[in-house]
This record gives structure tokens, C-alpha cells and sequence, in this order.
């Protein structure tokens, strides 16, 4: 039989520690995202939102029932204001409170999700190329997205990690400290955590 190893408790605030969060400008370009894609989708639900709308509505104006026809209008606004200014809002910072990242010598990991958490490991051998870019909108707030491509990924044709709205000196040093370790990876086992300024 092993002799036991006395093993020390896993320190919960320590392990997030070791991880970095995004920059707090990264919420305007979730805020964007999230605006657009809610805005595509009330522009789809208008017509069906119409077709329940207008027969109340004639019921309401030929019966001379005006509370039913202010009740509807109200209500419509109300849902397409939640729908289009305030669930984008709250995703945004959910998003941003929900993702932490962290590189080291051996692997990037990369902790997501708000409804379904994901945990991402990749192994610095694995990773073929560490891409930067930036839109019209991340020029505008210095900040740049994280592209990660990896064996597997090349041959899916998909990116295996990525790290949105960091700053792009941040996004630098990731690039750049992956191209000077990605060398040494080989000669030596060290497992030093990266802690950019």
C-alpha cells in the first residue's frame, strides 16, 4: 500500500486570485452585442406581436373599452424597453462578472458562463497561434479580443479559446509571453503563474 499523502485543503479564495478578470470597458462592447442581437430579435416578434395586438385592439374600440387599448400600448412598451435596453444591460455585467482567465508557463484557462459554467484548459503546447484583434469600437476603448488556435482548432477551423475585451497592452503581453515560453516549454517543467501588470 501508498503511504498518505497529507494533502492541503483547496483554498477557493486563493485558485480566483490566480485569475484576472476583463476590463471594465469590456461591458459597453457586451452592451453593444447584446443590444443588437435583442434588437434583431424584437424586430422579428413585432409582426407576431401585431397579430395578438390588433383584434384586442378593434375589440377594444368598438366596444368602447379605451382601458383595454391603453393597457395593451403600456404594456408593449414596457416589454420592448426590458426586452431591448435593460436584459442587454444586465448580461453585459453578468458576462463580464462571470468570466476570469489566467496563462501560465503549461496551459491557459479560461472560467465562463452564467447560466452554464464552463472551464477551458489549454495546453500551451497545444496552441499554435495567439491572434489580437479589434474592431471599430475596441480601437475606440484601447481594448482587443484574445484569439486562441490550437492543432485541434486549426483542422475544426474554430478558435479553442478566447479572451474578450482586455486591454490591448494586455493582450500584447499574452501574445508575447506565449511566444517566449512556447520554446522553453519543452526543456524545462516550471508552472510559474503569469500575472500581467
Amino acid at each position: 500500500m501508498s503511504p498518505k499523502r497529507n494533502l492541503a485543503p483547496l483554498n477557493i479564495s486563493d485558485y480566483h486570485e490566480n485569475m484576472k478578470r476583463l476590463d471594465i470597458k469590456a461591458t459597453l462592447i457586451f452592451y453593444t452585442r447584446g443590444w443588437l442581437i435583442a434588437l434583431v430579435f424584437a424586430l422579428l416578434i413585432i409582426p407576431l406581436s401585431f397579430a395578438f395586438a390588433v383584434p384586442a385592439a378593434i375589440y377594444s374600440l368598438t366596444t368602447s373599452n379605451q382601458g383595454t387599448l391603453v393597457f395593451l400600448a403600456q404594456n408593449f412598451v414596457k416589454f420592448y424597453v426590458a426586452l431591448v435596453i435593460v436584459i442587454p444591460f444586465i448580461w453585459s455585467f453578468l458576462t463580464y462578472y462571470s468570466f476570469r482567465y489566467s496563462v501560465k508557463r503549461r496551459k491557459i484557462e479560461i472560467k465562463k458562463g452564467i447560466l452554464l459554467k464552463q472551464r477551458i484548459l489549454i495546453p500551451l503546447s497545444r496552441v499554435q497561434s495567439i491572434k489580437i484583434m479589434q474592431g471599430p469600437m475596441m480601437q475606440f476603448l484601447n481594448l482587443a479580443d484574445v484569439h486562441i488556435h490550437t492543432t485541434y482548432s486549426s483542422r475544426s477551423h474554430k478558435r479553442e479559446g478566447h479572451i474578450p475585451g482586455v486591454t490591448l497592452a494586455e493582450a500584447q503581453r499574452i501574445r508575447d509571453y506565449y511566444l517566449r515560453t512556447s520554446s522553453k516549454n519543452e526543456q524545462n517543467g516550471s508552472t510559474k503563474a503569469f500575472h500581467p501588470q
